[in-house]
């Protein structure tokens, strides 16, 4: 259950996440962590060996090995030849070999001078605000998966709300991968675990049963209402792409507990009045279906919650 007003030992309202399928930013070179940030230094200086004017819009550059990728940005600098000169920052528009790549720059004349190196440019790229930033923590045995809810962005750093599972180590990859939509309390959030049971029925009334776990449903109540802001955070959730996921986090103090489910049921709105203005939306109830079956229930054994049936009957059924 999720009560409309707070409870204690966290902040319970409802995370949704929906999950790209393919990440919009990847970094590359070498990155840093804090409790709420991620850097990525700059890439190596490299010798600009020679540019020529492509045959369409824009300029090759030779570097022999450049090792960049297509929307990847790059600082030139030192340039003297070039007409205009091609000194700034520069977005990589195609990759023609290992040793030759396009930038969005149109020059009169070809050069052979100058350095190149690979810039993070985070204000340049479509990374918004409730975008997912992931990354890995290094545990010693195996990695272990961490995110944060984008809050800033800057030039070489991207800021989050926090590390879900812990700051990442030093050095890992971080991907801008998803978009996040923190909801606020709604009316009532029902969780419905439907058990998925084969039954075979052998000889009379006597029954053999196979129990494959439990199917997931949840049932989030706005029908009081929903305001415009909040339909704009979930414009993602609702027409989500193929292949990408959607990841439902009942209560996001407990992010251990999350689904990846779709939007089952019908939605019925209608426009909410005060003092002759739209304040919002009524009679919105977002159901939504678990694609995958739970192998048990999701009984808590400390926090939150923990120690109820104690408190009502525990000891009279031990």
């Amino acid at each position: 259950m999720n009560p409309t007003i707070p409870i204690m030992n966290g902040d319970g309202k409802p995370r949704l996440i929906v999950k790209y399928d393919t990440p919009i930013v990847t970094t590359r070179e070498a990155t840093t962590f804090t409790s709420t940030t991620m850097t990525e230094a700059d890439g190596a200086s490299k010798t600009i060996e020679l540019t020529t004017v492509a045959s369409g819009k824009g300029l090759v550059v030779k570097i022999t090995g450049h090792g960049y990728y297509q929307g990847d940005w790059v600082r030139i600098s030192g340039n003297t030849s070039s007409t205009p000169s091609i000194n700034g920052d520069h977005e990589i528009m195609a990759i023609v070999d290992a040793n030759n790549f396009v930038i969005d720059t149109i020059c009169s004349a070809s050069s052979d001078d100058g350095s190149c190196k690979r810039i993070p440019a985070f204000t340049s790229k479509a990374i918004e605000q409730n975008m997912r930033l992931t990354s890995l923590i290094n545990t010693g045995d195996m990695d272990e998966f961490a995110y944060g809810k984008v809050v800033d962005v800057s030039a070489s750093t991207i800021t989050v709300d926090e590390w879900i599972n812990g700051t990442p180590t030093n050095g890992k990859v971080a991907t801008i991968d998803g978009f996040v939509a923190d909801l606020p309390y709604c009316k009532k959030l029902t969780e419905t675990f439907t058990p998925e049971v084969l039954v075979h029925k052998i000889y009379k009334a006597r029954r053999v049963t196979k129990n494959y776990g439990f199917t997931y449903k949840a049932r989030l109540d706005y029908s009081q209402l929903i305001t415009g802001d909040t339909m704009l955070l979930l414009k993602q959730h609702f027409t989500v792409k193929d292949g990408a996921q959607v990841v439902l986090i009942p209560r996001v103090d407990t992010p251990e507990y999350q689904y990846n489910v779709y939007l089952s049921d019908p939605v019925d709105t209608s426009i909410f009045f005060s003092n002759g203005e739209g304040r919002g939306h009524r009679d919105m109830i977002f159901v939504f279906q678990g694609k995958d079956l739970l192998p048990d229930l999701p009984i808590r054994s400390s926090g939150w919650g923990y120690g109820w049936g104690k408190l009502w009957g525990y000891n009279s059924f031990r």
